[in-house]
C-alpha cells in the first residue's frame, strides 16, 4: 500500500487555499527538505492525523491549528491511498476505500473533529454497524438525530479501518517505541511471522538439552499456557496475596449482590496477546553480569537496532507497507548515514519510504521526483514545490564513457562531487565547472563571506556535458544559480548566436572548437546569458597562470581581498558574480 495524494487546507502554516501533493509510484524514497519553520513536521503530521495513526479526540486540536488562527474555516485533511481498501456494507455489497478524511471544526470555542471514510467519488462510506442498529432498533427522535450525526462523523469507520493501513512513523525522540513487540512497531511487524510459528500447533517442542522429556512432542503455545497455569496457580500467591484477592472478592459479592458461586477473582498475567507485546531484547555481556534491556543504551545503539530491523524487513521482501522517518541522519555518524540510505533505498522497492531530512546524504537530486521541497515565502505560509513527472537532461556520453541510466549517472556524480547535494539545500548556488574553479572562488568568497551561514554553495559540474543537468535542478526547485565555465575557444566570439545563423563565426572555427561553441551555445540557452560567465579562454588564462594546477590558482587569489582580485583580475571576478554573491 502507499499514499498516493495528500490535501491539506488551514491546517497550521498550510492555507486557506489548499495545497496538493501527488506522489508518484516510483522505486525511491521520498525527501522532504526545507529550512527550518518551512512547515516539514506540518506536513508529516498531516498524513498521521489524516491516516488516523495519530489518533484524534476532543483536545487534539486547538485554536493555534487553525492557519493564521482562522477558525471560520475548517481544517481540511485528504488522504489517497492505493490499493483501496475493501470495505462490506450491511447489504452483502462491497465499497473501497480510498480516501481518509479529516475535518476539524470550531464552532462557539469548541472544536470537533470528524474522520470520514470516502470512496473513489468522494462519497462518505457509513458505518456498517451503526446502519444495523438503526435498522433494527426503535429509537426516539433525539435519539435518532444523536444516531444520524454520528453515522456523518463516520468516526468509527475510520477507527475501524485505520489498522488497515500498514504505516510505521519513526522519530528519533520516542525511537525506543519501535524495541516494543507490538503490532504498531517495527520490531513486532518482524516478529509476526515469528508469533504465527509459535501461536501454531504445528509447532512443537523439540528435544534438547534443558527441555523436560514429556514436554517433547507438545506445541509450544500449549505448553507456554500450561506453564503460565502453574506460574499463576502454584507459583505467584502467597498467603498474604491469596487474603487480599478473598477481601476484595468478597466485597464486591457483597456490594454488588453477587451470589453465583462461580463468581472468582484472579491475579496474576495478562492474556498471551499483552505477553508476548511486551518482550524486549535484552543484552549481556557475561555469565556474571545482568542482562541490560536495549532501552538502557544511548540512542545511537537504538537506531542502529532499528536499522537491523529494517534490513530483515527488507530481506522478508513481502513489502507493500508505508515508512515514514522523521530526520533518519539523527543520531548517525556521517559515514553511517551514507549506508542508512543506501539502506531506504533498498526499503523502497516494495515499500513507501517518506521523511523528512538536513542532510545532502538522503536527497538524489537526480531523481526530482523523489524530492519534495517546501519553502515559506512569507514566513507563515508553507508552498510546496514537487515535480511528480519531472525528468532532467543526462548526457549520453562523459567524455568516452557511456552512460548507461540515470542511476548511473547519479553515482558517477555524487562520486566525483560529494557536496552536490547541497544544492536543495542552498538559497543560491554558484556553478562552476571543474575542482579548479571551486578552489578559486571559495578563496576569494571566503575572505569575506561566510558562504555557510549565507546558504551558498560553490559546487563543480566536473565538465560543461553535465552543467546543464545541474542548472535544470537548480530551476526546477527555485534556487538562484550563476553558472561559471571555460570558454574554451581561442577567438572570442558570440556564442548566444545559433551556428546556422548567418551572424555566426561557427564555419570558421577548428572541429575541436566547434564542438566547444556548441557546447557553450546549449548551456547559455539553458542558463540564460544573464546568468553565465565564461573564463576566456579558460581559468588560467584570467589569472594568468603558465603552471596549470591548484597550487597556482591557490597563491594568485590567497590573501587578497575581493576588491583586490577584481582589480587585478578583472576577466575572472566580475560585477554580476559579485552582485550574485553578495545581494
Amino acid at each position: 500500500m502507499r499514499i498516493e495524494k495528500i490535501f491539506i487546507k488551514n491546517f497550521r502554516s498550510f492555507d486557506n487555499d489548499g495545497v496538493e501533493l501527488t506522489l508518484p509510484n516510483i522505486k525511491k524514497p521520498f525527501s522532504i527538505v526545507g529550512h527550518n519553520n518551512s512547515g516539514k513536521s506540518n506536513l508529516i503530521n498531516a498524513i498521521l492525523y489524516g491516516l488516523y495513526h495519530k489518533s484524534t479526540s476532543y483536545n487534539t486540536f486547538d485554536k493555534n491549528d487553525f492557519h493564521n488562527l482562522d477558525t471560520d474555516k475548517n481544517i481540511e485533511i485528504d488522504i489517497s491511498i492505493s490499493p483501496p481498501i475493501l470495505c462490506p456494507t450491511m447489504y452483502n455489497q462491497f465499497r473501497n476505500i480510498e480516501k481518509f478524511n479529516l475535518s476539524v471544526s470550531m464552532t462557539d470555542g469548541e472544536i470537533e473533529s470528524q474522520h470520514y471514510c470516502r470512496d473513489g467519488d468522494n462519497n462518505q462510506i457509513f458505518t456498517p454497524m451503526a446502519l444495523k442498529r438503526g435498522k433494527e432498533l426503535k429509537f426516539t427522535e433525539e435519539q435518532i438525530d444523536i444516531l444520524n450525526q454520528h453515522l456523518k462523523q463516520g468516526a468509527q469507520t475510520a477507527y475501524k479501518w485505520k489498522d488497515k493501513v500498514p504505516l510505521y512513523f519513526i522519530e528519533p525522540i520516542l525511537i525506543h517505541n519501535h524495541l516494543k513487540a507490538n503490532r504498531n512497531s517495527l520490531l513486532g511487524k518482524v516478529l509476526l511471522e515469528i508469533r504465527k510459528e509459535f501461536e501454531s500447533k504445528d509447532t512443537k517442542i523439540e528435544n534438547k538439552e534443558g527441555v523436560l522429556s514429556h514436554h517433547v512432542g507438545q506445541p509450544n503455545v500449549d505448553v507456554f499456557e500450561k506453564m503460565l497455569n502453574y506460574i499463576e496457580k502454584q507459583v505467584i500467591p502467597t498467603p498474604k496475596l491469596e487474603a487480599l484477592t478473598n477481601q476484595i472478592k468478597d466485597t464486591i459479592k457483597e456490594e454488588l449482590e453477587i451470589d453465583d458461586e462461580n463468581f472468582d477473582l484472579e491475579f496474576g498475567f495478562p492474556s498471551i496477546d499483552s505477553f508476548y507485546n511486551n518482550l524486549e531484547f535484552f543484552i549481556k555481556e557475561s555469565e556474571d553480569k545482568p542482562k541490560l534491556p536495549i532501552t538502557r543504551y544511548g540512542n545511537g545503539f537504538i537506531f542502529l537496532f532499528v536499522i537491523s530491523l529494517i534490513k530483515a524487513i527488507i530481506e522478508s521482501k513481502k513489502g507493500g507497507n508505508i515508512f515514514i522517518i522523521e530526520e533518519p541522519e539523527t543520531f548517525l555518524h556521517e559515514n553511517y548515514q551514507d549506508y542508512f540510505y543506501k539502506l531506504l533505498e533498498k526499503l523502497a522497492d516494495n515499500n513507501q519510504v517518506i521523511y523528512t531530512t538536513h542532510s545532502k546524504k538522503f536527497v538524489n537530486l537526480f531523481e526530482p521526483q523523489s524530492i519534495i521541497k517546501l519553502k515559506t515565502p512569507n514566513i507563515t505560509k508553507t508552498e510546496i514545490i514537487h515535480h511528480p513527472n519531472a525528468k532532467i537532461y543526462i548526457p549520453e556520453t562523459l567524455e568516452e564513457y557511456k552512460v548507461k541510466n540515470i542511476d548511473d549517472f547519479a553515482l558517477y556524480m555524487k562520486t566525483l562531487e560529494p557536496n552536490l547535494g547541497n544544492i536543495i539545500f542552498a538559497k543560491k548556488v554558484m556553478i562552476v565547472e571543474g575542482p579548479h574553479d571551486v578552489l578559486g572562488y571559495r578563496t576569494v568568497f571566503s575572505s569575506e563571506i561566510n558562504l555557510e551561514y549565507n546558504n551558498i554553495s560553490i559546487v563543480a559540474a566536473w565538465g560543461k556535458d553535465t552543467l546543464k543537468s545541474i542548472i535544470q535542478l537548480c530551476k526546477l526547485f527555485e534556487i538562484s544559480y550563476f553558472v561559471v565555465h571555460d570558454f574554451d575557444i581561442i577567438n572570442d566570439c558570440d556564442i548566444t548566436i545559433p551556428k546556422e545563423d548567418s551572424k555566426s563565426v561557427y564555419s570558421s572555427l577548428d572541429t575541436v572548437e566547434k564542438a566547444q561553441y556548441t557546447k557553450n551555445y546549449n548551456i547559455a540557452k539553458e542558463a540564460g546569458i544573464d546568468n553565465i560567465h565564461h573564463n576566456k579562454p579558460n581559468l588560467e588564462g584570467v589569472l594568468n597562470i603558465t603552471n596549470k594546477g591548484s597550487v597556482s590558482v591557490y597563491e594568485n587569489l590567497s590573501g587578497k581581498t575581493i576588491t583586490e582580485v577584481y582589480n587585478e583580475f578583472p576577466a575572472f571576478l566580475t560585477d554580476r558574480i559579485i552582485k550574485f554573491m553578495k545581494k
